[in-house]
C-alpha cells in the first residue's frame, strides 16, 4: 500500500504583480507533485493582481487567499507560516516560477536523504524561462547546517542565503518568523535557519526560475543589496559565529560588513557620518587579521573615498579583461 503523499505548503506573497502572477501560479498548479496547498498573501496590492488571485482561488481548491493591508514581504510570509498546514513548505516570489518537477524532486530528495532542507540552483531569466530540464537523474550533495554556515564565497551566498528555491520541513519554522520592517529579511534569518538543520541536501539543477524584472533588478541594484539593514543582519550573524567559536567566519563577516560600508558611503539613504563611525569600529576588528587587499582598500578609502572608488572600478575592468581573454582562448 502506497504511503500517502505529504502535503506541501507553497507560500506566495503578492504585491502589485499583475504582470507576472499568472505565470507564477500556473507553474505552481502544473507541478507533477500535486498534493500541495498554495497560500496567496495579497499584501495590499493596488493593481489587478488582487482580482487575478481571487479568480485562481475560486477555480482551484488548493489555493487559499489571504488579503491584508500592505505590511511588507516579511509580514506576508509570516501570515503564510501562521496558516500553513503542510509537512513541508516552500517560498515563491510572485514574479518567479517553478520547474514543473520542483516539488517532486525536492520532496523525493527530502525523504531519501532524511533532510531538513533541500536547496536547488536557480535560473535567471527576463521574458522566457526556456526549456524545462530533461534529466531524470540529478547530482546532489548532503551537507550539515554547520558546514553551510562555515561556507564563504558568492556562489554560497547566492544559493543558501535566499529562502526561495528550497523545501523546508515545517519544524524549521515552527517558532521562527521573519523580522518585519526590515530589508534583507533573508539575511537576518540565515544563521538561525541553518543552525536548526542537521542535514541539508543540495540538488545541482536549475529548478527555480528567478525573473530579472524591473522590480527584482531594483532589489539587486538598489534598495535591497544597498540598504543599511544589511549591516545589522550581518552583525547578528557575526555574533552568532563568535558564540559558536567560528572565529574565521566571524572575521570574514566583519570584513564583509566593512566592504559593504565602503560601498554604502556612495549609496543614497546611507548616512556618511554613521558609515565612517561604523567603519572605524569594524576596522579595529579586522585590521589584525585582514589581508593585504583589505588593507589597501582601507588605506585608499582613508586617503579619499573617491580614490577607493577608482581602485574598485580598476579591479572590475581587470576582471572583465581577464574573462574576455579566457573566452578568446
Amino acid at each position: 500500500m502506497n504511503r500517502k503523499k505529504s502535503l506541501v505548503s507553497v507560500i506566495v506573497p503578492v504585491y502589485n504583480a499583475e504582470k507576472y502572477i499568472v505565470e507564477c501560479l500556473d507553474s505552481i498548479l502544473a507541478q507533477t507533485y500535486t498534493n500541495l496547498e498554495c497560500l496567496l498573501i495579497q499584501d495590499g496590492s493596488t493593481d489587478n493582481s488582487v482580482e487575478i488571485c481571487r479568480e485562481y482561488a475560486r477555480a482551484d481548491a488548493r489555493i487559499r487567499l489571504y488579503e491584508q493591508e500592505n505590511q511588507g514581504l516579511s509580514a506576508a510570509r509570516n501570515r503564510g507560516l501562521d496558516n500553513m498546514r503542510g509537512e513541508y513548505l516552500t517560498f515563491v516570489d510572485a514574479d518567479d516560477c517553478l520547474s514543473k518537477n520542483f516539488l517532486e524532486i525536492t520532496v523525493r530528495m527530502m525523504t531519501e536523504n532524511a533532510a531538513d532542507i533541500v536547496a536547488v540552483d536557480d535560473k535567471k531569466f527576463r521574458n522566457e524561462k526556456g526549456k524545462e530540464p530533461e534529466t531524470k537523474e540529478y547530482q546532489s550533495y548532503s551537507l550539515s547546517g554547520r558546514q553551510i554556515l562555515q561556507m564563504t564565497g558568492e556562489r554560497f551566498q547566492h544559493i543558501f542565503v535566499p529562502v526561495w528555491a528550497k523545501l523546508y520541513r515545517r519544524e524549521i519554522f515552527c517558532d521562527m518568523r521573519f523580522d518585519e520592517g526590515k530589508i534583507h529579511e533573508d539575511a537576518f534569518l540565515f544563521h538561525r535557519i541553518y543552525d536548526r538543520a542537521k542535514n541539508v541536501c543540495f540538488v545541482d539543477e536549475k529548478l527555480y526560475y528567478y525573473r530579472l524584472s524591473e522590480e527584482s533588478l531594483t532589489r539587486i541594484n538598489g534598495i535591497y543589496y544597498d540598504h543599511p539593514d544589511i549591516v545589522e543582519a550581518l552583525e547578528n550573524r557575526r555574533v552568532y559565529y563568535l558564540e559558536h567559536s567560528m572565529t574565521k567566519n566571524a572575521q570574514d563577516t566583519a570584513e564583509d560588513i566593512l566592504r559593504r560600508l565602503m560601498r554604502g558611503y556612495y549609496t543614497p539613504g546611507w548616512d556618511k557620518m554613521v558609515v565612517r563611525e561604523q567603519m572605524q569600529e569594524y576596522w579595529s576588528i579586522c585590521k589584525k587579521q585582514g589581508g593585504l587587499k583589505l588593507r589597501i582598500e582601507m588605506t585608499l578609502f582613508k586617503i579619499s573615498p573617491c580614490l577607493w572608488r577608482g581602485y574598485r572600478f580598476f579591479l572590475r575592468v581587470l576582471r572583465r579583461i581577464k574573462v574576455n581573454i579566457v573566452e578568446i582562448r
